[in-house]
């Protein structure tokens, strides 16, 4: 993957915060405790809940703002893949209206290389066996909400 950061050492660090993350309820349960989107929504929650816990030392906005969009497009373009929604654009649009002070975030990049990774990741699941309990389209999240 071409993540902006570690992203084996983000989603162990979510994986340890599991239940705590859980407990902002923001998250959809069946999309929480699916095998496939599971993982990938405790990255976006602890990137956003827990930012100071995702990584060694502290990081600038502009790059917590990269990869928070990186881990929300990743998500929203692997979930839309397995349920046939289409998710991912707004909210990109949504975080990125979050941001648009961080002129010097690059955002776009960042969209571009989760799709591109979600793709990979797409036709990884699928040659695994690894199935996704996730039916209906929507939005991995109960409601959109900023905590910033």
């Amino acid at each position: 993957m071409s993540a902006p950061f570690d992203y084996s050492d983000v989603s162990r660090r979510a994986e340890r915060l599991d239940g705590e993350l859980r407990t902002t309820g923001s998250y959809r349960d069946d999309t929480w405790c699916d095998p496939v989107l599971g993982p990938l929504v405790r990255v976006y929650a602890l990137l956003t809940h827990r930012p100071n816990e995702a990584f060694d030392e502290p990081v600038t906005p502009e790059y917590l703002a990269e990869c928070r969009t990186y881990a929300y497009v990743l998500l929203a373009s692997i979930y839309d893949g397995l349920v046939g929604a289409a998710t991912a654009d707004d909210g990109f649009i949504d975080l990125a209206t979050e941001y648009d002070a961080l002129v010097s975030a690059d955002l776009i990049a960042a969209m571009e290389t989760a799709k591109a990774d979600a793709k990979t990741r797409l036709a990884q699941f699928k040659a695994s066996g690894v199935k996704s309990t996730a039916k209906r389209p929507g939005s991995v999240t109960k409601r959109r909400r900023s905590n910033h």
